[in-house]
């Protein structure tokens, strides 16, 4: 994406990251390199040769650490989820408190523990990608292209047992991408075929659920008939039952279209 070149290009003079820039180059001797100029191969610490691993290691722990260019509520909200996302829950026994009730109580924790974990792996790829940047301008004077995820990301996942598909975007991104790779995800989890639903499919929900709740078939072809206000011929007329039957053979295949497209939408739990 074109957004991203120019949050990459940008990037070594924001105000939030020039800090790390400059203090990494007066700690290690390094010069300010323009694009054309030899790459730095070598560095040194207090005249001891450096692993560029290491050099790499370090600017990963120092985007990590000064959160500070981050937004104040986000950065708190980080530091609680990394921790929450680490923790065992210590369940302790109350004297009283039904299994139910225990059962419950983890239940939540549980959720709320795998939505600290959505959060922190959310925000992983951005100090990754930014460690990466910094490496390079450091050592090349080139700037990489931001990664996609820094303006927008989605990802497939689990909520509460439930696969979801989750789309994250900030006034960065481009909404196009964004909407194509939600699609493009969202066919991978659940498929290509998504049901047309209809006015007429929605209006059969009320016959469906009666069907489901074990109302007579009967009880439900009157209802439809009286619902649409139908006119029959008086039911001592022959003609009476040859309708009657027809209204039947219609809403009957009628909910069974409408049972296939929600097999579709809601899998196993209609």
């Amino acid at each position: 994406m074109q957004e991203s070149k120019l949050l990459g290009k940008l990037l070594p003079t924001s105000p939030d990251f020039l800090p790390m820039v400059q203090q990494l180059r007066e700690k290690y001797g390094l010069p300010e390199l323009a694009p054309d100029d030899d790459p730095i191969e070598e560095i040194f610490f207090n005249d001891e040769p450096v692993a560029l691993e290491d050099f790499h290691r370090e600017i990963r722990q120092l985007v990590e650490a000064r959160v500070d260019y981050l937004p104040p509520e986000f950065a708190q909200l980080l530091v609680q989820a990394r921790a929450f996302a680490a923790s065992e829950p210590q369940m302790v026994e109350v004297e009283g408190l039904s299994t139910e009730y225990s059962s419950a109580i983890t239940a939540s924790y549980d959720a709320t523990r795998k939505l600290a974990r959505f959060i922190v792996n959310v925000v992983d790829p951005f100090f990754g990608g930014l460690a990466d940047m910094l490496y390079m301008y450091l050592l090349t004077g080139e700037v990489a292209e931001a990664p996609p995820e820094w303006s927008a990301r989605v990802m497939t996942d689990s909520l509460f047992g439930e696969k979801a598909i989750f789309a994250i975007a900030n006034q960065a991104a481009n909404p196009e991408v964004v909407v194509d790779e939600f699609r493009r995800q969202y066919r991978k989890a659940f498929g290509e075929y998504r049901p047309r639903l209809t006015p007429l499919m929605v209006s059969s929900a009320y016959y469906w659920r009666l069907q489901k709740a074990k109302k007579k078939w009967d009880f439900i072809v009157e209802e439809f008939i009286r619902l649409n206000k139908l006119k029959l011929p008086p039911r001592s007329s022959p003609k009476y039952e040859v309708q009657w039957n027809q209204i039947s053979k219609r809403l009957r295949k009628r909910l069974e279209r409408l049972d296939g497209i929600l097999s579709v939408i809601l899998g196993d739990k209609k």
